[in-house]
């Protein structure tokens, strides 16, 4: 059949008035199409969040359920996708974990994959895919030290970088809150007493660029040096000790941390 001919052959039938409902139909359907957002629970905190999140999401997004612990839900709740199943799929538009612990959110921020959770959220980073933490359990008391909780904010910073946020309840009502930050005494190494030592004339200038240090790298700065750092930077309690003892100055984009 000539070219031409079956162009208007086509054409003809697609002009059909017969034909334009089921058409119009098609194009709504795919214009409905919603994007897959896999839901990630491993305990039963996890599992009392899962209405909320349904009733957040349903109507945004097409749920699937991957379970990570020793937990079961009714089957007919959501579809169900394991681990494995779940990391071979790149088509998921977000990860949704309603609860996880502080030390979840410490190796997810570090790069350990210890378990399912973080195993599920490092292949998420590597792929670009964005996860939304509805809970962080810290943990805190009322006796938790100011420096630890800093410590986890900082955390709680580092983690967003990688595309992994904490929505502070937006789709997890009534989260356990932390007590408020209590007041303090001043720590020695953040008052900025003055250094007792002699100090030399000139002190090394160096600017770290990593998103942590621990003592490592803290004992291999000279003596009396000045550190400059990110906002994001964090240092842990040994690095800080070891600062401390090393008689380093260290800023925070500009101002005096140490």
């Amino acid at each position: 059949m000539d070219e031409n001919i079956l162009r208007e052959v086509i054409a003809r039938i697609m002009a059909d008035p017969r034909l334009q409902p089921l058409l119009a139909a098609a194009a709504a359907k795919s214009s409905l199409q919603k994007p897959n957002c896999l839901v990630v629970i491993e305990n039963e905190a996890g599992l009392r969040k899962l209405p909320e999140i349904q009733k957040q999401w349903g109507n945004c997004a097409e749920l699937q359920l991957c379970l990570a612990g020793p937990i079961s839900v009714p089957s007919a709740s959501l579809p169900q996708v394991s681990c494995e199943n779940a990391t071979a799929r790149t088509d998921w538009s977000k990860i949704l974990l309603p609860v996880c612990t502080a030390q979840q959110l410490g190796e997810v921020v570090l790069g350990f994959r210890r378990d399912k959770v973080t195993d599920l959220i490092a292949w998420a980073i590597l792929q670009g895919i964005p996860v939304e933490i509805g809970y962080v359990d810290y943990g805190f008391s009322e006796k938790t030290p100011v420096a630890y909780r800093q410590l986890l904010e900082g955390y709680v910073e580092q983690a967003a970088a990688y595309g992994v946020t904490i929505s502070k309840g937006s789709f997890c009502s009534d989260p356990l809150p932390a007590p408020p930050m209590q007041s303090a005494p001043e720590l020695p190494w953040s008052c900025g007493e003055p250094v007792n030592a002699p100090e030399p004339e000139t002190r090394a200038a160096i600017r770290y660029e990593k998103n942590l240090m621990t003592e490592k790298e803290a004992i291999l700065l000279p003596e009396y040096a000045v550190l400059m750092l990110n906002k994001a930077v964090v240092l842990t309690p040994s690095a800080i000790d070891t600062l401390k003892r090393q008689k380093v100055q260290v800023y925070k984009e500009g101002v005096r941390f140490l």
